[in-house]
């Protein structure tokens, strides 16, 4: 029992070293981010992912969701606002997408992935998702009192 113990607190910490260093702590138990990766800044997936998120902005900032678009090589944004604490090599890896593909990622205020997919997220999808994560179901309880 302790072995197991001790082998879980192990994959735990190394876990958490591995993503320290890509600049996404920072909205840990703070925010959803939503990772836009695209092959480059032209890319027709990052454009209608950006216009879904323009076209829902009240229900991404009442989900607590900022949108991090990674075109290419370029510089990595949050809600259209220059990161440089975040870059597009470490987010590759982290989320382990090729150069060349296109994924938009929710990540969950844990730090986790919720849901992957190989082309734009419509937002019907994207607050179905939240809105059924148990963080998301108190903090819409906590909003009714």
């Amino acid at each position: 029992m302790r072995v197991l113990v001790f082998v879980v607190a192990a994959i735990v910490l190394a876990t958490g070293t591995l993503q320290a260093g890509d600049g996404m702590e920072r909205f840990r138990w703070a925010n959803r981010p939503l990772v836009v990766i695209a092959p480059d800044a032209d890319n027709d997936g990052l454009r209608r992912q950006r216009d879904i998120a323009d076209a829902n902005e009240a229900g991404f900032r009442e989900r607590a969701v900022v949108v991090i678009s990674v075109p290419g090589e370029g510089p990595v944004r949050v809600d259209g606002e220059p990161a440089p604490d975040l870059t597009a090599s470490a987010l590759r890896a982290r989320f382990d997408v090729g150069r060349d593909a296109f994924r938009a990622l929710l990540v969950g205020k844990d730090g986790t992935v919720k849901l992957a997919r190989p082309k734009p997220i419509p937002a019907a999808v994207l607050f179905r998702t939240i809105d059924a994560m148990p963080m998301r179901q108190r903090e819409m309880r906590e909003q009714e009192e």
